[in-house]
């Protein structure tokens, strides 16, 4: 089994924290134990910039207790760096991703405090031990024992349940980012749920306030929004017709979809750009449609999942961070450059979000599943809000829901600041432009093509199937 550095650190030090059923299993000759080089190249770099304190200079506790105890040393090899590559985001640090790589690649128990260490594949608790004990007798192995056992400390099962999936979605998932939903249909990633700030006190309009905490269980996010490609066989298997689509009959709204010979299709070079989906309205009926085809939940995201996506819990201004540097390399920003064509979803992978969720911000306006209403975070549930019931009453939104991200705030604000604001003409100060991670808008069905607006796209959310496992109390 593999220590992790935590797990290795607190058996050295004879640390309480370490539970006695990892003591016991760590201090058990019979076991395979094993302390990874990326674990101990994190100790000295801890020890040399005087972030941890040994009890004996490093050169001498290290190795004494390596070989008194028996561990063996875990190199890194080209198959365990193999599998980091394809590893999700859910954990940031490149040490502790080593480990999950080099457990995964050798097929061995990881001995570790950290829940994310499990990456959806194990019951996450506050000390989590999933354990396959390799026992060896005589020298050779005789057998494998899989010992799953979360010891929880101060973590009800109800909680475990609801913050864990048991095992794999289906037989296509993938937490790296892939086509669960077979091949055609986009690239999806797994969202940990988990807890975070929406909103903003000191936002631009009032909409954005009050800042208020939310939680949100795990959900699968489109990698990118919805493409012409993927819309057009929407489209064309649910029999729209040019009356419902009124993109294609406005043509200076380039959608990159138009009808020929009574077949949707796509513009020459367009497949690979985001579509424009006109309405919530298609974009429920495109979900729906989806789910019918895949045997999956499909629906669009909530406002606060997308927010969610994009600030992350540390609740960053955009989804890169808080830095508006080297904007042209992160966002398609189209008003600063010649043409308005659009460009292949994913052309600017250095504005993700960290897990890889691209086009949040500066690519298309996108709809979310929640009615608008701007007083609504004052009234807003803590657990997985979806919005108001129904639409609120006041003409302008009556019948309008969120949008987020997007090209170009519209925004409300008043007097001049206002004016400069809205102004088609005054191309200085890009940034103004630019929505941040707790911007809101709201956008209405058009009545007529005149009233299309070309730039409203669209993300799927696929949600997580409910756990098969039970926790019990022994």
């Amino acid at each position: 089994m593999l220590l992790d550095t935590h797990a290795f650190l607190w058996f050295v030090m004879g640390d309480a924290r370490l539970s006695a059923t990892a003591r016991g299993l760590t201090e058990d000759a019979k076991n395979e134990r094993l302390v990874s080089a990326g674990s101990l190249w994190k100790i000295a770099v801890k020890v040399s910039i005087g972030k941890l304190t040994l009890t004996e200079p490093f050169e001498v506790i290290i190795p004494r207790e390596l070989s008194q105890n028996g561990f063996q040393i875990l190199p890194i090899t080209v198959a365990h760096l193999t599998v980091l590559c394809s590893l999700p985001f859910h954990h940031r640090d490149p040490f502790d991703r080593l480990l999950v790589a080099q457990a995964m690649a050798d097929t061995m128990p990881l001995v570790s405090i950290d829940p994310e260490h499990s990456f959806g594949h194990c019951q996450r608790a506050t000390e989590m031990l999933s354990l396959i004990c390799r026992i060896r007798q005589v020298g050779r192995t005789l057998s494998f024992m899989w010992i799953a056992l979360a010891l929880a400390f101060g973590t009800s099962c109800a909680e475990r349940n609801e913050r864990d999936a048991a095992g794999p979605v289906d037989k296509r998932i993938d937490y790296g980012g892939h086509q669960i939903l077979g091949p055609g249909f986009g690239a999806f990633i797994f969202v940990a749920g988990g807890e975070f700030t929406m909103g903003r006190n000191n936002g631009e309009n009032d909409d954005e306030r009050p800042e208020h905490r939310v939680k949100l269980s795990s959900f699968f996010v489109q990698r990118t929004p919805v493409t012409c490609g993927q819309f057009v066989r929407f489209l064309n298997e649910a029999r729209i017709n040019p009356s419902e689509y009124l993109c294609s009959q406005a043509r200076w709204a380039k959608s990159g979809i138009r009808l020929a010979d009574g077949k949707w299709v796509c513009s020459q070079g367009a497949e690979a750009e985001a579509a424009c989906g006109e309405s919530w309205i298609l974009a429920e009926r495109y979900c729906e449609w989806l789910s019918r085809k895949s045997g999956r939940k499909c629906r669009l995201p909530t406002e606060a999942e997308w927010e969610y996506v994009c600030r992350g819990k540390e609740g960053r201004k955009f989804p890169w961070g808080d830095n508006e540097y080297d904007l042209d390399n992160k966002i398609w920003r189209w008003r600063y450059r010649i043409g308005a064509n659009k460009v292949p979803v994913g052309s600017f992978p250095k504005g993700a979000a960290p897990e890889g969720i691209c086009d949040l911000i500066g690519y298309m306006d996108e709809m979310c599943s929640d009615w608008y209403d701007p007083g609504y975070y004052a009234k807003s549930p803590t657990n997985n809000p979806r919005g108001p019931i129904e639409p609120i009453s006041v003409k302008e939104f009556r019948n309008a829901k969120v949008v987020r991200g997007g090209l170009e705030r519209r925004y409300r604000s008043k007097g001049l600041v206002g004016f400069l604001r809205e102004s088609k003409f005054f191309n200085i100060l890009p940034s103004i432009y630019l929505p941040r991670g707790w911007s809101r808008d709201a956008a209405v069905p058009p009545s007529e093509p005149r009233f299309v607006y070309g730039r409203l796209g669209f993300r799927v959310v696929v949600e997580e199937h409910p756990s098969v496992k039970t926790c019990r109390n022994r």
